[in-house]
């Protein structure tokens, strides 16, 4: 074990002992390639060889800071750095290698079956292979070859089959198989739609196929059997149960227990959203069908318009619905639906109510913002698509193309860092609490 200031700790078996380096520098990497002697390397290209007990320098390269090392015998060692830097040593001296990345990407772990056959990782999710001739950067599927730092890799052979995995910011992980690189999830692989809360501490998401997934503290998210496999496309916490609306009229619901049970929405159009405040809780779908579900009974409300209705908002203060074409509709007191003025033709896709406050997000990156008396348009990026918004206390978010994720500070809309490129469908969470954001590949991310 290595680590700033020229620390060395040796195990015995049963407890760690300091060794004398003999330098300074802060170690990075520590390896014993088999049949030879311990190696340690760190910044400043320094690398040290234990031999006789005692640890003498050996330095591979000035200007590089050696993040890990790793070798198949005395006669092929590597080490990899910063700026790129791969150096090879077989047994003589250290030689600079070409990684052949062009941007020169920080490389922080390496790691092979043989001397033919080495890879190492690093910044963006660059992976290059070592092949006994040459490095060449290998290819990935999915989007961290692009996004994020990879920190650490590892694998195993079994008679010709290799497997490994590499580890990054985030949680982010690589695994290889069959010869390629791939995004590994522990989640599932299809879209996740929408997600709800009914507490801090209790999540919902709903997705392609009838997924359902409930989320707890202590046991994370766990997949729940809905009985279907029609597209689910909203979720509301409703009375210590979850109210779920998909495709072709499908409704259901989850107690407690975790029980799904199918409810009758009365009708066969598919129904786009879900969402309530106090006792007032509407659904709304295609073809401008709105419910309203009172005593776990749905009834139909005139909306005025055939548009495809894609995201409905309760709040205190009244209802919103919009959909396709810029419509935007108000619900009145009476369960009058009106439609609004707004400052957009674009297709609106989510709206969320905070207060006297209401916030609408759609195609083209358009954001649209009502302060109790008019609609305005507060932020458009053509080219973008959001497909939600959230709004809780002092904290307004949206998300939508590819992993893009907007928050509104000073009334400006600034992009915050998702750590994906993978679309984000809806957005959900507490006040003062965590947010879920949902979307395609089984991507399900919190933002503390």
């Amino acid at each position: 074990m290595v680590g700033d200031e020229g620390t060395i700790l040796r195990f015995n078996g049963l407890k760690f002992s300091a060794e004398i380096s003999n330098t300074s520098v802060d170690l990075r990497a520590a390896f014993v390639p088999p049949g030879s002697i311990p190696l340690a390397a760190g910044k400043g290209g320094q690398v040290l060889k234990r031999s006789g007990g005692q640890w003498v320098a050996s330095p591979a390269a000035s200007g590089v800071d050696i993040e890990d090392i790793w070798g198949t015998s005395s006669n092929f060692i590597v080490a990899v750095g910063t700026n790129g830097s791969i150096l090879l040593s077989t047994g003589v001296k250290w030689m600079s290698q070409t990684s052949n990345d062009v941007k020169a990407r920080d490389l922080h772990a390496v790691w092979g079956t043989s001397s033919n056959n080495v890879y190492c990782v690093g910044d963006q999710g660059v992976v290059i292979h070592y092949n006994g001739k040459k490095w060449t950067q290998a290819s990935t599927e999915g989007p961290l070859n692009t996004t994020t730092a990879m920190y650490a890799l590892w694998g195993s052979i079994s008679g010709e089959e290799v497997s490994a995995f590499t580890a990054g910011a985030g949680g982010a992980m690589l695994d290889y198989a069959d010869g390629l690189w791939r995004d590994h999830r522990s989640g599932p692989d299809v879209a996740i739609y929408s997600v709800s809360s009914a507490s801090g501490s209790d999540f919902m998401a709903v997705g392609e196929k009838g997924l359902v997934m409930r989320w707890s503290a202590t046991k994370g998210w766990t997949g729940l059997a809905s009985e279907t496999t029609t597209d689910l496309n909203g979720v509301h916490a409703v009375d210590g149960s979850y109210w779920v609306v998909g495709d072709d009229g499908v409704a259901l619901t989850v107690d407690e227990d975790n029980r799904v049970n199918g409810k009758d929405s009365g009708t066969s159009k598919s129904l786009n959203d879900i969402d309530g405040y106090g006792d007032l809780v509407l659904s709304v779908g295609d073809s401008g069908k709105i419910l309203r579900l009172s005593d776990g009974v749905f009834a139909a409300e005139q909306s005025g318009t055939i548009s495809r209705l894609r995201g409905v908002s309760v709040g205190a203060n009244g209802a919103w619905a919009v959909g396709d074409g810029g419509v935007l509709l108000l619900r009145g007191e009476a369960g009058k639906w009106t439609t609004q003025v707004v400052p957009t033709s674009n297709n609106l896709r989510a709206i969320s109510v905070n207060g006297q406050n209401v916030w609408a997000v759609g195609d083209h990156g358009v954001v649209l913002y009502y302060d109790g008396n008019e609609w305005a348009r507060e932020y458009e990026s053509p080219g973008d698509f959001l497909y939600g918004v959230f709004s809780a206390g002092e904290l307004t978010l949206a998300v939508g193309w590819q992993g893009l994720v907007l928050r509104r500070e000073d009334d400006q809309w600034i992009p915050e860092d998702s750590g994906t490129v993978n679309v984000l469908e809806s957005i959900t969470g507490q006040a003062g609490s965590a947010v879920w954001v949902v979307g395609r590949n089984g991507t399900a991310l919190r933002r503390r």
